[in-house]
């Protein structure tokens, strides 16, 4: 016995999900696996009506349906070396290749993106059953969208692609533009895509739990933005996704590292232009809770002669002890004084200058700040016709 026709019989005796009675055993052949299941992502065999949850590993057999949530996505990784997005709220077929050996996709609702390496083919049926063929002269980007009245929009955001349905004649797809396949009818003229937006950078330094914002200078045709954010730049797994009709993004990262993000214009009829080429930003992690309580930043203490005595305090929190650092620099460099002290109190006689203070908590050894960044202080001259304290105390 061949070691495939011992494997198909194993997962038959095994009560495998898509050996139904009277399915023939030797059509069990996986032509594809799922890559990336990210939120709800299912399937329905092809030997059965109930759906089910579809994970990352999972094999994928031809007449296999695969489904994602509107907040949801897919990657189908096929054993020929292509791959496909399945974005949110979009329903796809895996087709059996045949003898051709060529994978064929049936896109049923919803939007597929996926990247051809040169001299590759992807055939395809829209809704209404019109078969298409998609030949990649280079590597290409193409993006495959079902359209209300049933046909299929093929648009490609990088490289060119030949574009044959059923019969016809090919029609060339260059990058940025787009053409839609029905049943029954030529394909169309093709149709510019709106450009790739181009995103600017945020002017502050990004930080987890803080609000983010991205923008883009408005496209001219463009009546909504849709924004990308994720971890790879791939965008395999969205972090967040928003659409607006005003050319920016805000939204608040739960956790410091790597993000992209990516804008994509839409026009009226609600046809997706080029995506913009990823944004990296550096999400740092959040800043410390400000816990000083006194002096207030800024403060200016007036003395006639000799030091200004002045008591600081912070709010209490749990730590073996307190380091008190009084300095001259904003890094709190040039230190003037530091002092460790058990209570959220201590007092500090310093002469005439102008200083920076902050507060760290001791735990197991390690100094955290309490504050996002060091206050400042001035101790300044006195004017001699007013009468001023020689030093500072708050209650």
């Amino acid at each position: 016995m061949s070691r495939r026709r011992a494997l198909v019989l194993a997962l038959f005796l095994a009560g495998c999900d898509h050996c139904g009675c009277g399915s023939e055993v030797e059509s069990l052949v996986a032509v594809a696996k799922c890559g990336v299941a990210d939120g709800d992502v299912r399937r329905r065999p092809s030997t059965s009506s109930a759906w089910n949850s579809l994970g990352v590993g999972d094999a994928l057999f031809p007449g296999d349906w695969v489904q994602t949530a509107l907040s949801a996505a897919a990657r189908v990784d096929f054993h020929t070396g292509a791959r496909l997005q399945v974005s949110p709220g979009s329903t796809v077929v895996i087709e059996d290749p045949g003898l051709s050996k060529r994978q064929r996709v049936s896109v049923k609702s919803g939007r597929v993106e996926g990247e051809l390496l040169a001299n590759a083919e992807l055939s395809f049926e829209g809704p209404d059953g019109a078969p298409v063929t998609l030949r990649a002269k280079d590597p290409t980007r193409y993006r495959l969208e079902v359209e209300s009245g049933g046909g299929i929009e093929v648009a490609v955001t990088q490289g060119q692609l030949a574009v044959a349905a059923g019969g016809g004649p090919s029609a060339e797809v260059g990058a940025g533009e787009a053409r839609t396949v029905r049943a029954g009818q030529p394909i169309s003229a093709p149709e510019r895509l709106l450009p790739a937006p181009q995103l600017k950078a945020p002017t502050t330094p990004a930080r987890a739990q803080r609000p983010l914002t991205v923008e883009v200078p408005p496209i001219p045709g463009a009546s909504r933005y849709l924004f990308e954010v994720s971890q790879d730049p791939e965008f395999q797994v969205i972090e967040h996704r928003d659409e607006s009709d005003q050319p920016r993004l805000s939204f608040e990262p739960k956790t410091p590292g790597t993000y992209y993000v990516r804008a994509t214009a839409q026009g009226p009829e609600g046809r997706s232009g080029t995506p913009s080429a990823p944004l990296l930003v550096e999400v740092l992690p959040p800043p410390p809770p400000d816990d000083l309580l006194q002096p207030p930043d800024g403060t200016v203490v007036a003395i006639d002669g000799g030091e200004a005595q002045v008591d600081f305090t912070w709010r209490p929190s749990e730590a073996e002890t307190f380091w008190v650092v009084v300095g001259k620099e904003p890094s709190l460099g040039s230190v003037v004084s530091e002092l460790s002290v058990a209570a959220p109190r201590a007092t500090v006689r310093l002469p005439i200058g102008r200083y920076v203070w902050g507060v760290y908590r001791v735990r197991g050894g390690q100094r955290e700040p309490i504050f996002p960044v060091p206050r400042t202080l001035s101790v300044v001259p006195a004017n001699r016709e007013l009468k001023v304290p020689r030093s500072i105390r708050w209650r």
